[in-house]
């Protein structure tokens, strides 16, 4: 599938050639569709004016038939004489009796319409003609033919007469007219093309000097900006869409470069303990104590590098929404009970109350909810000092559930709250009075309220102590796809 989607791409037209394509196709059917009924138009014209010439000649034969049968001479020598009336669009006769015998001929009228021809049924006495049958020979002769009945002065059965309007001229004439206006249809055609190429490539340029502007941008090179007041209404948008996408690049960008240097500097430092360590025992030879010695310690390294390399997987894989998520109702009163539980010991030793009350309920992942409890509690104990107090409290809050985890600590400066959930990012040691976690913690805890289409904000004020809420829907929302991990 995804070659074919290739493929396909690799077909498509630019957008110049399929303006210009859209701007031909259109004309040369205005033009064709124009051509055709003007030539069908004057077509109809002559066969409308040759028809009522030919309905004429019917009504003179009849009323010379019918001044009598016994002096056809007036009759013969109007049909005999019919070629010669006109110089152009002669017309010619023929007058059959009953039984099909020729009684009067217009000479000529063999060539332009022989007794083979395809006439059609001829109309009844006092019926106008109103159609014309078109004939065609293998020479090349072009006639309108028409036959009518003649009611004879005497009684009987009615005569027939047979007329032929040789029409080779105006056959001539529209195949020239029809040249022309093929003529006009490809020419005006190829204008159009050519005026739709230079439209289309002025009013495209604009589109190339944005795309002379992105060309510009590089990883080293995100500055600027298209300023979207100076491109036209329809690309306006498109400039300013860019403009906030290279806003966010720049971001990522140096969030990116920031951690980088942080993983750096946070790997570094376990990473030298252990080479000075190692190389402290390798120094010289020593018991089987100071071995054992060396390696707790190591291990002790090793157990924190481990758990920053999970907590980097763990949140790599919720920002890309890969995380897999078992939801269930979960009580979370319950779940911040078994947390402070767990911290209780240490809370009792370092001289802090823990406590928590409230009630409520969700649809969460439950191990990811405690995850979220204990880094929270967790960074409450670590920033409060010695006789403070740290408090979870939970309350439904619209169509979920609150959780804030409060404590009596040092606070945090409003300088440091914008980027407090960052990887990493910690605020002044002199904060804790006590020992620094790896900067995780807190990024880990938006990691898990963005899986949950949840949310999390901190309310803080120096001297006084600082509060956390976070905020899980009832029901697991749409906002983030949770795709199963490939």
């Amino acid at each position: 599938m995804l070659r074919r989607l290739r493929r396909l791409r690799g077909r498509v037209l630019a957008l110049t050639a399929r303006i210009v394509g859209g701007y031909t196709l259109a004309a040369a059917v205005i033009l064709s569709s124009s051509a055709f009924f003007l030539y069908r138009g004057l077509e109809q014209g002559f066969v409308v004016e040759d028809t009522e010439l030919l309905s004429d000649q019917i009504e003179q034969v009849r009323g010379l038939v019918a001044k009598g049968e016994g002096d056809l001479e007036d009759t013969r020598q109007f049909i005999l004489g019919a070629a010669g009336v006109r110089n152009l669009e002669k017309y010619y006769g023929r007058l059959l009796d009953e039984h099909g015998a020729v009684i009067a001929e217009t000479p000529g009228m063999d060539r332009v319409a022989p007794a083979t021809a395809g006439f059609s049924t001829p109309i009844s006495a006092g019926e106008e003609l109103k159609e014309v049958i078109y004939w065609h020979d293998s020479q090349g002769i072009f006639a309108l033919l028409g036959s009518a009945q003649i009611v004879r002065s005497g009684g009987g059965e009615p005569w027939i007469f047979q007329i032929a309007l040789d029409a080779d001229h105006v056959a001539e004439w529209l195949g020239e007219y029809r040249e022309r206006l093929y003529w006009m249809i490809g020419g005006g055609t190829f204008v159009t093309a050519l005026l739709g190429w230079f439209v289309t490539r002025r009013g495209l340029r604009p589109l190339r000097q944005i795309t002379a502007a992105v060309k510009d941008v590089t990883a080293h090179e995100m500055h600027g900006s298209l300023d979207a007041k100076q491109w036209p209404s329809e690309l306006a948008a498109l400039a300013g869409e860019f403009d906030e996408m290279l806003a966010r690049l720049r971001k990522s960008f140096e969030q990116i470069t920031q951690f980088s240097a942080d993983v750096a500097h946070e790997f570094r430092t376990p990473l030298n303990n252990l080479m000075g360590a190692t190389s402290l025992a390798l120094s010289k030879p020593r018991d089987t104590e100071d071995y054992r010695a060396a390696l707790e310690a190591n291990l002790e390294q090793f157990e924190r590098l481990g758990r920053m390399v999970e907590s980097l997987l763990f949140i790599a894989r919720a920002e890309n929404a890969q995380a897999v998520l078992e939801l269930s109702s979960c009580d979370v009163a319950a779940s911040a009970r078994e947390v402070a539980d767990f911290f209780s010991a240490l809370a009792e030793d370092r001289g802090i109350a823990l406590t928590t009350e409230g009630e409520g309920r969700v649809q969460a992942d439950e191990v990811l909810l405690r995850l979220a409890l204990t880094n929270l509690i967790s960074n409450a104990l670590r920033h409060t000092p010695h006789g403070g107090e740290v408090k979870v409290r939970v309350a439904p809050l619209g169509d979920g559930c609150e959780i804030a985890v409060s404590d009596t600590g040092v606070g945090i400066a409003e300088e440091h709250r914008a980027r407090l959930f960052d990887r990493f990012y910690r605020v002044d040691a002199s904060r804790a009075g006590s020992e620094s976690g790896s900067g995780l913690g807190l990024a880990i805890v938006k990691s898990v309220l963005t899986l949950h289409g949840g949310t999390v904000s901190v309310e803080s004020e120096p001297g006084r102590g600082t509060r956390f809420r976070i905020f899980f829907p009832a029901k697991y929302g749409a906002r983030v796809e949770a795709v199963a991990e490939t």
